[in-house]
């Protein structure tokens, strides 16, 4: 079983749009050492390498580059859930509301 969350993809994500870990880091306000511990977490839990790090930032593998697509999707996926609820959750108050009034 794979074991790995949400916050990690986001934070490989985003150091991957920056290839920097520092810059990717701190576009998600997170340490880059704590970046670092997320994505080499990540790394291990796939069992591949998924950056080339290089002095001057990273670079994707072609692992990488498939996590990161993925990744993205996922995202975009928490985005479309976060902006439904609030929709959702007004109207089934409202339904709720209703079948105490009757």
């Amino acid at each position: 079983m794979l074991h790995f969350g949400f916050t990690d993809l986001m934070v490989f994500s985003a150091v991957a749009d920056e290839h920097n870990l520092t810059k990717g880091a701190a576009k998600i306000h997170l340490a880059p050492s704590s970046a670092s511990v997320r994505i080499k977490n990540l790394e291990d839990a796939l069992g591949l390498p998924l950056l080339n790090r290089q002095a001057r930032g990273v670079e994707l593998t072609k692992a990488g580059e498939i996590v990161d697509r993925y990744a993205k999707r996922a995202i975009s996926l928490m985005g479309e859930m976060q902006q439904s609820l609030p929709v959702s959750y007004t109207h089934l108050r409202a339904h709720e509301t209703r079948r105490h009034l009757v």
